[in-house]
């Protein structure tokens, strides 16, 4: 956050142009040209001097060229206050942007021409940058998202909806959304005014295509899990921008004249009372904003290409004097004097954890400068909960003003059981606890200690705690435990297999957030049923943990002697595609639709494959990437059907899954 000076002062330059000033942005396309691509190129620019100085790198004009950069980032951002002038959130963020700029050129300016910024000082600017890029990317997407909509979101809310109907009816067919990965170039905008009339259209395609399926296989004994699924997927224009989205299945087919039919209001196979469904209307907003196709067979099934182009969106500023920030803006510029005066004149606290030299520990203020600095003597861990040592935060509990109330850190020996170390928010040491877990059978040991250390809400009721990685430094077998502020370990979960942290979140909508994790299991080859060959290779592992089913050890319960099995909330097992090759799942992503009564959950291994998952961590597809170690292994014959192991509270489930055919046209 930028100082308190700054940003009253960015709050006051932005109410003032969006008063006096004008947008030049007459387009949805050139509105994302000034607010993300040339953004990105002189963020990118910026990066590289600060790298350099990093190495030693330093010229003469360095200085200035960085200060013209910052400049010319504040101009871009100054000349979007009239189109961001309708909300007031949006006017806050946009001066916390241009204070942050402000920050960095403060502290550039006041360095040595020929020498450069200090160490400290390229430190803070490499952690301005770091917030200034992921404020301006937010910003681009809020404008953007006030005039139009992109086609990927529409058609995900669209299986999202129709997934719940057939949950809440108690019919749980497949349906499975399949997604090319579009660059940017490839991402379809349609104007925020049409988003309801799309949106509708995608549904009412998606409820025929299910119920034509059902109606196809009603009198078959197939399972549900094994019933063709409804398939969807978004394909770009080869030839020109845009895309088409695709709605394919296995139903009973329409002949001819159901195909012209269908379009009538009143006319279905269905029955009554079941909505307007597809009316001449809509046929008419469509082919009024794109195109139709439809491929038909009866007794095979029926694909409609409903083809999008892009085209320009315009974006128009709001009337100003209607504008309640702008009717306001005495009021809201008093309101954040007033909010930030008493930061600004009383005592600064430390608001971030820095490290030194080895075993030096430093609290610094919102201004840049050392509030307290602890030696240890001792390597101190600087891994982060993402496991990315110089881009996050340690284990930092915060009072409700933003400064430190209180640190977790670990010591890193070189033999021996590390230690936890916590501090108050003034860095005083106020407990010192050795590193301590039960050791798997047959492992040597080394040094004990911990990779990542999180800041937690646990328990019932919540309290703070942190949930922390225990591991010997040479093995992969390791420990999670949840530590109290007191540094007792309130539970422990032990897994043969290093986990990464991804996040403390509520996954499956009941109210309690969990701990998902992702990383490997190296003793997953004990399932013979998963794959016979590959027996001891590493195996990819998904996984949630909830307060009652942290404690015990994770499949196949045979590492540690004396530990219960454990109880997972959900535990989902990926073998290996042949040994020697890594599936460990390397990337986690959770996405949360707006709208969307549940999330769309993605695992990537490092083999280039992808997982699709429900909220509880069931398997729903899987597909390969382009230019992987699984593409390259297994070429146009496409993977074979992945048979995955799925645990739900102790209960073992084997799930065979095909791969999603997605390739481009």
């Amino acid at each position: 956050m930028p100082p308190p000076f700054d940003f009253i002062l960015a709050c006051a330059r932005v109410l003032a142009r969006a008063v006096g000033g004008r947008s030049e942005a007459e387009s949805l396309d050139r509105l994302r040209s000034e607010l993300s691509h040339e953004p990105s190129a002189k963020f990118a620019r910026l990066a590289i001097l600060l790298g350099e100085w990093k190495r030693g790198g330093f010229r003469e004009g360095d200085r200035e060229a960085f200060c013209a950069l910052l400049e010319q980032l504040r101009d871009l951002y100054l000349g979007q206050c009239r189109i961001a002038a309708d909300r007031a959130r949006d006017l806050l963020h946009l001066s916390r942007i241009l204070a942050c700029l402000r920050t960095m050129r403060g502290r550039l300016r006041r360095a040595d021409r020929r020498s450069g910024p200090s160490e400290r000082v390229r430190a803070l600017l490499e952690q301005n940058l770091r917030v200034l890029r992921v404020s301006a990317e937010e910003f681009a997407e809020r404008l953007s998202r006030k005039h139009a909509v992109r086609v990927s979101d529409l058609v995900r809310r669209a299986v999202d909806e129709v997934r719940r109907e057939r949950s809440s009816s108690g019919d749980r067919k497949t349906i499975v959304l399949t997604l090319d990965p579009i660059g940017g170039h490839g991402q379809t905008w349609v104007p925020r005014a049409s988003e309801a009339h799309w949106l509708d259209l995608f549904r009412n395609l998606l409820r025929n295509a299910v119920e034509a399926t059902e109606d196809r296989h009603a009198d078959s004994p197939t399972l549900e899990r094994d019933l063709p699924p409804v398939r969807m997927r978004l394909v770009p224009f080869k030839d020109r921008p845009g895309v088409r989205v695709e709605i394919a299945d296995e139903g009973i087919g329409l002949s001819p004249e159901e195909v012209h039919s269908i379009w009538r209001a009143g006319i279905g196979r269905h029955g009554e009372n079941r909505g307007r469904g597809l009316t001449e209307d809509k046929l008419a907003f469509l082919l009024a904003n794109g195109s139709l196709q439809t491929v038909s067979r009866p007794g095979e099934g029926t694909t409609f290409t409903i083809g999008i182009p892009s085209r320009e969106i315009p974006v128009r500023p709001p009337l100003l004097w209607r504008q309640r920030p702008i009717q306001g803006a005495a009021t809201l510029f008093l309101a954040a004097a007033v909010v930030a005066a008493p930061a600004f004149l009383s005592t600064p606290r430390a608001t971030v954890v820095e490290d030194g030299a080895a075993g030096v520990v430093r609290g610094v203020n919102e201004r840049g400068k050392t509030v307290w600095e602890r030696n240890f003597g001792i390597a101190i861990s600087r891994c982060s909960p993402y496991e990315r040592t110089d881009e996050c935060p340690r284990a930092v509990q915060r009072n409700p003003d933003g400064s430190i109330n209180s640190v977790l850190i670990a010591t890193q020996p070189k033999s021996g059981s590390g230690e936890w170390i916590f501090l108050d928010g003034d860095g005083s040491v106020v407990w010192r606890r050795p590193i301590t877990w039960t050791a798997p059978r047959g492992e040597g040991f080394h040094a004990l200690v911990s990779n990542w250390q999180v800041p937690i809400r646990w328990g019932d009721p919540p309290r703070d705690a942190y949930a922390v990685n225990v591991r010997d430094c040479n093995f992969s077998p390791s420990a999670i435990q949840i530590l109290s502020t007191e540094g007792e370990v309130i539970a422990a979960y032990y897994h043969p297999g290093h986990l990464s942290w991804h996040a403390q979140e509520d996954l499956d909508g009941d109210g309690i957030e969990e701990l998902v994790l992702r990383g490997i299991n190296n003793r997953g080859g004990a399932d013979r049923s998963l794959a016979s060959d590959v027996e001891g290779t590493w195996f990819g592992c998904v996984l949630s943990l909830g307060p009652e089913d942290l404690d015990g050890q994770a499949f196949p319960y045979t590492s540690w002697e004396g530990i219960p099995p454990a109880s997972e909330k959900a535990y989902l097992l990926i073998p290996p595609i042949r040994p020697g090759v890594h599936g460990h799942v390397a990337e986690l992503y959770v996405g949360r639709p707006k709208d969307a009564a549940s999330p769309n959950i993605d695992a990537w291994l490092a083999d280039g494959r992808s997982v699709s998952l429900d909220p509880f961590l069931r398997p729903l597809g899987i597909g390969v990437g382009d230019n992987t170690d699984a593409s390259r292994i297994y070429g146009e014959n496409g993977l074979p059907p992945t048979r995955f192991a799925y645990f739900r509270e102790g209960v073992r489930e084997i799930i065979t899954i095909g791969e999603r055919r997605d390739d481009h046209e």
